[in-house]
Formats: structure tokens, C-alpha cells, sequence
């Protein structure tokens, strides 16, 4: 048995510039931050649950409690929404991705799971707006751990379980 999993934010859909924008907004709007240096790959994580850690010790001297999460979460699915409704397209997938999807899922030998860095509401909104066919599969995201490496793991560990 074959197991291939799959990242959202440019891997099955094109939103890597969207997201961005939006996980920015989501801060200046809720917690007040600006500024934030959007080179990702200088903080330890590379998730957005990471990322808010980070951001927040950083600009707010501590961490961001659970609600504080809540709100970011929540106006970053509001952000990503109106920039599809203003842009009048939905997010693109990556040129291939549906029917390279439809055809794993067709093949008994091969199983399928996703695994992303992005929170759970906006990955799922996303995929939901590329048209993805990814129901059904099991993933793991940031709401999951903070590295990306845990959440393969999980994603993994809940495939097993899915797959048998």
C-alpha cells in the first residue's frame, strides 16, 4: 500500500499570495500587530499556529491565549472569503490536482491524506473553494502541533487508522 499526502497552500491549490495577505490582516485587525515579516522560513515553525506563537511572544511579550487564537482564526477565514467574493473567482487549484486526486483515489494501491501548515477553517475553506476532492480523507493541520514535522506524523497515524 502507497500512502501520498499532500500540502494545500501551493501544492493542491494556488493561494500561497492570498493567504499571506490575509494571515497578516487577521493580525492587525485582532491583535493589533503590524509589520509582521512575512519570511517565513526565519521563524522556528512554519505553521500558523507556530507562527502566532512566535508573532505574539515577539510583538506581545507573551503567548496568545485560546480565545485570542479563536479570533485570529476566525477573521482570517472572514479575510480569505471576502478576497474570493472581491476577486469573483475562487481560490484556482494547481493546474492537474483534481484528477491526479481522483485518480489515487481510484487505485486500490494507493491511499490519500493531507497534511498542511494552515489552520483547519481556512484549509478546509480553501479546498472547498478550489473544488478539491478531498472528502472523506483523513489530514492533520496546525490546530493539531505546531511543527510541520507532527503533523505529518499525524496525518500518518490517522491515515493508519482510516486505512487500516
Amino acid at each position: 500500500m502507497n500512502l501520498a499526502i499532500f500540502d494545500i497552500d501551493g501544492t493542491l491549490t494556488e493561494s500561497v499570495a492570498v493567504d499571506e495577505v490575509c494571515f497578516v490582516q487577521a493580525f492587525r485587525d485582532v491583535l493589533g500587530i503590524e509589520g509582521i515579516n512575512t519570511n517565513w522560513l526565519q521563524y522556528n515553525f512554519q505553521t500558523d499556529s507556530g507562527l502566532a506563537l512566535e508573532i505574539c511572544r515577539h510583538r506581545l511579550g507573551r503567548d496568545p491565549d485560546s480565545a485570542e487564537i479563536n479570533r485570529l482564526q476566525s477573521r482570517f477565514a472572514e479575510l480569505l472569503c471576502a478576497a474570493v467574493e472581491e476577486a469573483g473567482q475562487p481560490i484556482r487549484q494547481i493546474p492537474g490536482a483534481a484528477p491526479f486526486l481522483h485518480w489515487l483515489r481510484a487505485h486500490a494501491r494507493w491511499h490519500v491524506a493531507i497534511a498542511t501548515g494552515g489552520w483547519a477553517v481556512s484549509a478546509l475553506f480553501k479546498l472547498a473553494s478550489a473544488g478539491l476532492p478531498v472528502d472523506g480523507l483523513p489530514w492533520a493541520s496546525a490546530d493539531d502541533a505546531l511543527d510541520r514535522v507532527d503533523i505529518l506524523r499525524m496525518a500518518i497515524q490517522r491515515a493508519g487508522q482510516h486505512y487500516g
